[in-house]
């Protein structure tokens, strides 16, 4: 049975307001999205600085209901929140049962349409970054605000995409104590000493196709949208694109390319390898994990997949064997999250999970 709206919830304050740097793009007039969800909120970065993040989140739907649960989703490179506008709509829809679930889908810092200012001091941000200003957000969240807006109570299901789920693994694994349950989809959080790089990472890596592919050019926003293996309507491959429309607009994104951990001698590979450890505390923890994989993904193959199940020996697996990297705009994500909350027993109002049998891929 669902919620019954809280008598003291106050509408949350929505403006047109943008974060600094960040492009003129009104959510509300994309595809998919409630112009409820849409919200900014302030955070202390690890540079020094507060930074503005820009969110999707399915709590300005919910009208005071209290959720069974919180969704932390990440979204990767070159993509933003609106690649999670489906499973905050799923959430707020509420599964068989009726249990709602308030997602909150970030865009992180340089990405989307939170805050574009450049990192103060030099270069780019690093995954340690990403992740320590990831836990900075979710204390603000946590802390709450004075627009409105609820703060996220209880622990959290962590939900990551490409670099999302590197990025929302790493602070899981900081944070085991907050995290109800760990689901990703097409993401890697370990690179093999001396293994190749993906192809298609390989040629936006290389040397005077970096910046091109990257910033110069929209190639590689383009090539993202382009990514599910059935085609996209226009208006939304038009929405994917929509906050990377200048050079400038995509720095983060050439930022978050060069910054990819693959050798041993790379900057932020501690970061990985901190990551790779989290991962391993939270399958020995049996913390409930769920691996949603499109299977013709030229970027993550199946030996990440293999990795991760190693990680997390007890995850339930659902192959998508027609999805590629883009995997969310491949499946009906959303309330195929919902079912496997309800089937593990995550979130409140949930049955008893049922004892819980040697993990097989499921596949759609």
């Amino acid at each position: 049975m669902r919620g019954s709206p809280s008598p003291l919830a106050a509408p949350p304050t929505r403006s047109r307001a943008t974060a600094p740097g960040a492009p003129d793009v009104d959510p509300a007039s994309l595809p998919g999205v409630d112009p409820r969800w849409s919200r900014l909120v302030e955070a202390p970065s690890v540079d020094g600085t507060r930074r503005t993040w820009h969110l999707l989140d399915g709590a300005g739907s919910l009208e005071g209901e209290e959720p069974a649960g919180t969704v932390l989703a990440v979204h990767g490179n070159p993509t933003w929140s609106y690649l999670w506008r489906d499973v905050v709509a799923a959430g707020v829809a509420g599964d068989a049962a009726g249990r709602r679930w308030r997602v909150v889908a970030v865009d992180q810092l340089g990405m989307g349409l939170s805050d574009r200012r450049p990192r103060a001091g030099s270069g780019p941000w690093r995954l340690a970054d990403r992740v320590a200003d990831l836990g900075a957000l979710v204390e603000v969240l946590r802390a709450g605000t004075d627009d409105g807006w609820p703060p996220v109570t209880g622990p959290v299901v962590a939900l990551g995409h490409d670099w999302g789920g590197v990025v929302v693994t790493g602070w899981a694994g900081e944070h085991p104590e907050q995290v109800a349950a760990l689901a990703l989809t097409n993401t890697a959080v370990h690179a093999p000493a001396g293994a190749a790089l993906p192809l298609a990472l390989q040629v936006v890596t290389a040397p005077g196709l970096h910046a091109l592919a990257t910033s110069r050019t929209d190639a590689f926003v383009r090539a993202a949208a382009a990514q599910p293996r059935r085609r996209l309507p226009d208006e939304v491959r038009a929405a994917y694109r929509a906050p990377y429309r200048s050079v400038a607009d995509r720095a983060a994104v050439e930022g978050f390319v060069a910054d990819i951990p693959w050798r041993a001698d790379d900057v932020s590979r501690p970061a990985l390898d901190r990551v790779t450890a989290g991962a391993d505390a939270l399958g020995a923890a049996d913390v409930p994990a769920l691996l949603v994989w499109g299977v013709r993904d030229p970027v993550f193959g199946e030996q990440y997949l293999r990795d991760l199940r190693a990680r997390l020996p007890r995850a339930d697996v659902h192959r998508v064997e027609r999805g590629g990297h883009l995997v969310p705009e491949d499946v009906d994500l959303g309330p195929l999250l919902l079912r496997w909350f309800a089937a593990r027993g995550v979130g409140s109002g949930a049955p008893a999970a049922a004892p819980e049998p040697d993990p097989a891929p499921h596949r759609s």
